[in-house]
């Protein structure tokens, strides 16, 4: 993962508004997923960090994501494959509220 990240960096990633985050983030650390410290380049924001409960959970999800992903494509040629992933990267990045 992306350790010390600030909840604004991901915030902006997935395009969520910040207090959806700090919800989110607020159980992630319930959990005991993650941990918010203070970061070090600007004492007004967290970083976040996965703990060891984090890192294994990450592991499995990835796992699991892989093994749906596998499934949802297994129609596809390589070149089919390209062209989703080519199409889902271009919605993405388009911007908020087109």
């Amino acid at each position: 993962a992306n350790p010390g990240i600030s909840q604004s960096a991901i915030a902006s990633a997935l395009r969520f508004d910040r207090s959806t985050l700090v919800q989110i983030i607020d159980r992630l650390e319930e959990r005991g997923f993650v941990v918010r410290e203070v970061s070090a380049h600007d004492r007004r924001s967290h970083a976040l960090k996965l703990t060891p409960e984090g890192q294994t959970a990450l592991a499995d999800l990835k796992q699991v994501i892989g093994a749906h992903e596998d499934h949802m494509t297994r129609v596809l040629s390589p070149e089919e494959k390209q062209q989703l992933l080519t199409l889902l990267a271009r919605i993405h990045q388009a911007p908020k509220g087109d």
